[in-house]
């Protein structure tokens, strides 16, 4: 039986002994998130920054929330923050790239991509975008240097993300 209620309380009962512990905050945001408890979330992400101010993980993860609940402008900032805390946050860089894509702004969202340090062809590096948007993804890949890059390998990756794609319906 899931107690949702008890399990809220017992991340504030952590949260009391170790508050300076994000990963509690995280996991809270998580339950809380499932539950559509947004007003909450919004509070438990503002109390988790004010406690670790420095944390990018925090201000990436907000971001991650506010771009879900379309607050592009809010989502650009704690992206921006999140990098001005860890500049080397690849993660930060494909998100913010992957916003800026959904805005219409194409060519910055590929100057981002590559100023996070994503220029090269990995797999993993671009599956977020395939779950987004394929002209993106394609922009990205014919500006990059990476010779390796084949026709069949873009097959591939839109096999892939069409894959994705009808998955994800399904759940």
């Amino acid at each position: 039986i899931k107690d949702y209620d008890a399990a809220l309380k017992s991340y504030d009962q952590a949260i009391k002994l170790r508050p300076r512990f994000a990963l509690f905050f995280h996991e809270k945001v998580q339950l809380l998130e499932q539950l559509g408890r947004i007003n909450e979330v919004v509070q438990c992400y503002k109390k988790a920054i004010a406690l670790s101010p420095k944390s990018a993980e925090l201000f990436y993860n907000k971001g991650l929330f506010e771009r879900v609940l379309k607050d592009y402008d809010a989502a650009m900032k704690s992206y921006d923050q999140a990098i001005k805390l860890r500049p080397d946050f690849s993660a930060v860089f494909l998100s913010k790239s992957l916003l800026l894509n959904r805005l219409g702004r194409i060519d910055e969202a590929v100057q981002c991509y590559k100023d996070g340090g994503l220029t090269s062809f990995s797999f993993d590096g671009y599956y977020h975008i395939l779950m987004y948007d394929t002209d993106v993804l394609r922009k990205i890949l014919l500006s990059l240097s990476d010779s390796s890059i084949t026709l069949l390998d873009l097959s591939s990756i839109c096999l892939w993300r069409r894959s994705a794609v009808d998955l994800a319906k399904l759940f």
